[in-house]
């Protein structure tokens, strides 16, 4: 404020300097005017002649006086005009008033500036967090997606797997069917009506096909059979003291068939096919499976207790032997009065075991013969 008073009033010095030097001039030329008014004209000065460019030239202005001035009471030096123009011209920077200078460096104003700076910092940090923890989450999600959709894939895998193999196993089954049927009808051909041995031989292989037990197929269908059943069958068809084997009498194949039965699991005996022999006879090729369990190890083969590699071998095998049979006729009791029946189990024998000399380990002291016979000591 005070710099533009004094600014206002260096103007006003200069405009005052300004008029009194007019002043003098016009003095001076009626001075002039007034003691040459004769030799004058109206349109020039009286002496235009004296007053030369050099003369007006060479004048030399009168320097101010610094004056002094009051403001507010306060006796102030006033500088000339070109100081105070230079100070004018050094104070033409940037003003900022005093409270503003003051308030950006106080320690509140700090303080403040300090914590809003800290929290920006917070909230960026915040954001980063939150845009992290967004990232994690949407990674876990498509993870999740992705085993979701690798499950469902493995399931509809596994889904068409189990159907595919349901259809071949049904065709299995639909072509053994078939062959079974095609069996029975030419095994019913092929039976002569006045040759009854051809019917006791197709009955046998039925009624013992899964062994001596409660229940067996029947021809037609699955019916339940009992033990009785195929007692009666054998006291009707065969002769009482018919050979069978080392045994003698139906018994003896009763016995060798509950034997069989009970030390083995599973049971399998198929009638592959039939064919006349001689004198009457009849020739039956046959293949029987059964599965080694720890019962048939204890009951048939207890010597092997001492020997675990030899059981571990055999155990829970399942085994298929090649056989045949052969049946007598007595054509005057028109009864069987013979049945001599062997297979092979030998050969299997010696695909578990492997070696020769193992399999002459597991027969030596055997209930059971390498021809599936019982021996006469069981």
């Amino acid at each position: 404020m005070i710099a533009g008073r004094a600014r206002a009033q260096s103007s006003r010095a200069s405009m005052v300097d300004l008029i009194t030097f007019s002043a003098h001039n016009e003095i001076a030329s009626v001075v002039v005017s007034h003691g040459d008014w004769m030799n004058t004209c109206v349109l020039r000065p009286p002496n235009s002649r004296q007053l030369s460019d050099d003369v007006i030239g060479g004048v030399i202005p009168r320097a101010r006086q610094p004056e002094r001035y009051s403001v507010a009471g306060a006796d102030m030096y006033r500088a000339p005009v070109q100081e105070q123009r230079q100070d004018y011209i050094a104070e033409e920077r940037p003003y900022t008033p005093r409270s503003i200078q003051s308030s950006t460096s106080t320690p509140m104003n700090r303080k403040r500036k300090n914590v809003e700076n800290a929290d920006r910092h917070l909230k960026r940090r915040n954001y980063e967090q939150q845009d992290d923890m967004i990232k994690e989450i949407l990674t876990k999600q498509e993870h999740l997606r992705e085993l979701r959709r690798q499950r469902q894939i493995r399931y509809r895998k596994k889904k068409e797997n189990y159907a595919n193999t349901l259809e071949v196993e049904n065709k299995q089954l639909r072509q053994e069917v078939k062959e079974l049927e095609r069996s029975r009808r030419s095994f019913s051909s092929a039976i002569p009506a006045d040759e009854n041995v051809w019917r006791v031989a197709t009955e046998y292989s039925r009624l013992f096909r899964f062994g001596f037990q409660s229940t067996a197929p029947s021809s037609t269908s699955a019916t339940t059979l009992q033990p009785q059943t195929q007692q009666d069958f054998l006291r009707n068809t065969m002769t009482s003291d018919v050979v069978f084997n080392a045994g003698r009498g139906p018994e003896a194949m009763e016995k060798s068939w509950k034997r069989l039965s009970l030390w083995f699991l599973n049971v399998e005996f198929v009638l592959e096919g039939l064919q006349k022999g001689t004198e009457g006879s009849l020739e039956a090729t046959t293949t029987t499976s059964v599965t080694i369990t720890d019962r048939t190890l204890r009951n048939v083969f207890p010597h092997l207790s001492s020997d675990g590699s030899l059981r571990a071998k055999i155990l829970d095998q399942r085994i298929e032997m090649r056989g045949s049979m052969r049946f007598e006729w007595d054509p005057t009791q028109c009864r069987v009065c013979c049945v001599m029946a062997q297979s092979n189990m030998l050969t299997p024998m010696l695909r578990l075991i492997g070696s020769l000399d193992g399999v002459s380990k597991v027969f030596e002291k055997a209930l059971i013969s390498p021809d599936f016979q019982w021996k006469l000591n069981a």
